[in-house]
C-alpha cells in the first residue's frame, strides 16, 4: 500500500495549496459586506486549516470535527 501522505512534496504541496485557499476565504470574509457571508468565510478558512492540520496528524481527526 502506497501512503500517499507519507510523500513529504505532496504533504507540502498540499499544505501550501489549502493554505493559499484559507488566507483567500480569510480575505473574502473580510471585504463581506453581511454578517451571514462573513461566517460563511470564516467557516470555510477554518475548514481549509482543520485539513492542513490532518495532513500533518497535528491533532486527531475527530478532535477537529
Amino acid at each position: 500500500m502506497i501512503l500517499v501522505f507519507e510523500i513529504p512534496a505532496v504533504s507540502w504541496a498540499l499544505t501550501a495549496v489549502l493554505s493559499a485557499a484559507g488566507a483567500y476565504h480569510l480575505y473574502l470574509a473580510a471585504r463581506a459586506r453581511q454578517a451571514t457571508d462573513r461566517i460563511n468565510e470564516a467557516l470555510h478558512a477554518l475548514m481549509h486549516a482543520a485539513m492542513a492540520a490532518m495532513i500533518w496528524n497535528l491533532a486527531p481527526a475527530a478532535l477537529l470535527a
